[in-house]
């Protein structure tokens, strides 16, 4: 795929201002973790996609060096109804799915907030067997001007039959607009919520990365357990709940 970069205007929608961000210049290619083109805050890429009888991705490469609440935004300008995926990948070498989003209108005009620990952090955008642009950027809170108020979705996992109805049900960690990290336990057959536990009262102190679901105590009733990074002392925190009654069961931290 070959890309241009250009000095942007910051979106207006988005951030409420207009600003000029810092440019760079990318590599090509960029369809691999190795040959991700390396991202910077604030910047905004211009790409193409030119797949038209193929399946080929564009990578980028983010590294913070604190944890950070991020903005990103993905403009698609293919045609609606193009089959467009978005994954944000972390390390190692871009082995964990932090977010995905895939569609065609619903990513015409896409921004979210993700929470993310320091480290290094890979974007890939592609388009199945489809050419056209497309404009990306990923802009740090400081350069937008109001907080932002959008629940963020950090991970899920599945979960056994908790309702007795037999299907089997699924958890969301995700970090509400007042900055509260919670578990709800979802209904795998209709989305109902059956439960939200708080896990973590703030989580611009502690930041939640994922959770797990497990039996803790082998008694038959599951637990959940969200990994948290304490920004102040620098630890990690596991906190395991049970996930019928919410109760605490254990909790501590790693070293």
């Amino acid at each position: 795929m070959k890309k241009t970069i250009r000095l942007p205007l910051l979106f207006a929608v988005l951030l409420g201002i207009a600003s000029v961000a810092n440019a760079g210049f990318e590599a090509e290619p960029n369809n691999s973790i190795a040959t991700a083109t390396q991202m910077k805050l604030n910047e905004v890429f211009t790409g193409s996609f030119d797949g038209a009888t193929s399946i080929s991705p564009d990578i980028y490469k983010l590294t913070l060096t604190k944890p950070s609440e991020i903005v990103f935004h993905f403009r698609n300008t293919i045609l609606p109804g193009t089959n467009v995926s978005f994954y944000i990948l972390g390390s190692p070498a871009g082995s964990q799915v932090i977010y995905y989003g895939t569609a065609g209108n619903d990513l015409l005009d896409h921004s979210f907030p993700v929470n993310l620990v320091a480290g290094e952090f890979y974007i890939q955008v592609a388009a199945a067997y489809s050419t056209g642009t497309y404009e990306l950027s990923a802009q740090s809170p400081l350069a937008v001007s109001k907080p932002i108020t959008i629940p963020s979705i950090i991970s899920s996992t599945n979960m056994p039959d908790l309702n007795g109805n037999g299907y089997k049900d699924m958890a969301v960690l995700r970090i509400l607009a007042d900055a509260r990290a919670v578990v709800d336990t979802l209904d795998g057959f209709t989305g109902t919520l059956l439960k939200r536990v708080v896990y973590i009262t703030d989580s611009r102190l502690i930041q939640p990365i994922s959770l797990i679901s497990f039996d803790l105590e082998s008694n038959g009733s599951p637990d959940i357990g969200v990994l948290g990074y304490n920004s102040t002392t620098g630890k990690h925190g596991q906190y395991i709940r049970n996930a019928l009654t919410g109760a605490l069961v254990k909790s501590f931290i790693i070293n």
